[in-house]
């Protein structure tokens, strides 16, 4: 045997192989976690008023009940990405599944407003916490070339989860009532947990980095057509091995000014869509749209940002971060701003759909060179601490509006200042740009990686 013919890199044969039915299995269960994750969010604002009437509390007291959710889902994310880089992306995404599902469950036995902003936290904790553990577990099986865009396809199911959910949601609040909502938004996840403890495989790439179970990696890979036979091979990932705490790593080896900058455009990113979401209905109603409008207005956004998501991935492969994202963030800007002057129904879906498209790509993006520029031993922990600062940005956007609505700020106002959200996440943007460039690096440009090696007896 020649030297180094015992060394195999992991990260390598996943990037050469065609994709495999083991690897679209992948997609496929975190895709559903990702459907059930947006189903659920949007589930607690439809069963509100019904909750207030059934805990004789006026509906004015659920602020602090949506921001307990937000606020659980930023901890969720910020916590559990690192400890999916120490303990494993499979056990800690079975974990967060089965964190939202009680909890949900839980939400139709409380009786008083804080058990419900408590039970609330714990289910934006689970929600949130699934997050970078799917995100990065796709991200781990996925050929470089088409990393970004399956990144971005993964996280257009949450969208796409809220869309179907709210059809749901109609059909059960006509006929079987506000609680069947929360037995079937907690019982399908329950299921979905056993599929993926039986069925998901771990991260292979993770396996590889701690280097303790080379016999399941060895399966794994025979799953995906790579056959090796030599029981003393080596299997390796691409960048170091890190060690001690993986948030430290963000950091290190002059990582820490473009992490620090794509976390601006996380927030900035996700503040634009929760302000979509949450207040932009009250504030076109305002402008003298009809309630109905308003929710056909937020339909179109919600079918251009999934459009935008699904896409994002796939144009940031093609044509790199910088190219797409400034642009995209612009366009947003502009929309928002214009969308202050849209009295007309028509002229609203318009700009409300650009809106969406724009924001879905500049917001998937972020996620599509997050899972590109950090190493397999880290990119749970990268992405988990970017979605965390996501979720913090939808926690303060809608404050922030409503801050501005009782100062008395016209609707107009309001979607300008609104649009400082997307236009200050360009200008972080095109410093990411500028750092990568002073580095000698892009956003997409890969770490140096070792050749792949394959041992005597591998086919």
């Amino acid at each position: 045997m020649k030297p180094g013919d015992n060394v195999v890199n992991v990260s390598q044969l996943v990037d050469d192989t065609r994709f495999t039915r083991l690897q679209f299995l992948v997609v496929a269960l975190c895709a559903l976690v990702g459907l059930l994750d947006g189903a659920d969010t949007q589930s607690i604002g439809v069963a509100a008023p019904f909750i207030a009437g059934s805990l004789a509390l006026k509906i004015s007291s659920f602020g602090p009940v949506f921001a307990a959710s937000q606020l659980g889902a930023a901890i969720g994310a910020l916590t559990f990405g690192p400890l999916a880089d120490r303990v494993g992306r499979k056990l800690m995404l079975v974990l967060a599944v089965v964190v939202f599902a009680v909890f949900t469950l839980a939400t139709i036995s409380v009786s008083s407003l804080p058990a419900l902003i408590a039970v609330r936290f714990f289910a934006g904790l689970g929600l949130g916490g699934a997050t970078p553990c799917f995100l990065t577990l796709t991200s781990d099986y996925s050929p470089r070339k088409q990393r970004g865009t399956i990144a971005t396809i993964i996280w257009s199911a949450y969208p796409l989860g809220a869309a179907l959910g709210s059809f749901m949601n109609a059909y059960i609040l006509s006929h079987l009532g506000w609680q069947a909502i929360f037995y079937i938004g907690g019982g399908l996840p329950l299921v979905v947990a056993v599929v993926l403890l039986v069925f998901l495989p771990e991260s292979v790439q993770y396996l590889a980095a701690r280097g303790t179970h080379p016999d399941r990696v060895r399966a794994i890979l025979r799953r995906m057509g790579h056959h090796i036979a030599d029981t003393g091979v080596q299997f390796i990932v691409e960048g170091k091995k890190l060690t001690g705490v993986p948030i430290r790593h963000l950091f290190s080896e002059r990582r820490g000014v473009a992490t620090v900058l794509l976390w601006m455009v996380f927030l900035l990113a996700f503040a634009t869509t929760n302000v979509m979401v949450m207040w932009t209905p009250t504030l076109l109603h305002r402008n003298g749209l009809e309630p109905a409008a308003t929710a056909i207005v937020l339909a179109f956004f919600n079918l251009g940002a999934f459009i935008g998501m699904a896409s994002a991935g796939r144009l940031v492969d093609r044509f790199g971060a910088p190219r797409m994202l400034f642009p995209a963030f612009i366009g947003a800007a502009l929309s928002i701003a214009a969308l202050g002057s849209a009295g007309t129904l028509p002229l609203a879906i318009v700009i409300g759909t650009l809106l969406g498209l724009t924001i879905g790509v500049g917001g998937a993006g972020a996620i599509a060179v997050a899972s590109l520029i950090y190493p397999p031993a880290i990119r749970s922990t990268g992405i988990g601490w970017g979605m965390g600062n996501a979720r913090f940005g939808q926690f303060l956007s809608p404050l922030i509006i409503g801050a501005l609505l009782s100062a008395g700020f016209a609707t107009g106002q309001i979607l300008i200042a609104a649009a400082l959200f997307p236009g200050f996440a360009a200008v972080f943007v095109a410093l990411l740009w500028l750092e990568g460039l002073r580095r000698g690096k892009t956003p997409e440009t890969p770490p140096e990686t070792p050749p792949a090696t394959r041992p005597h007896g591998s086919r």
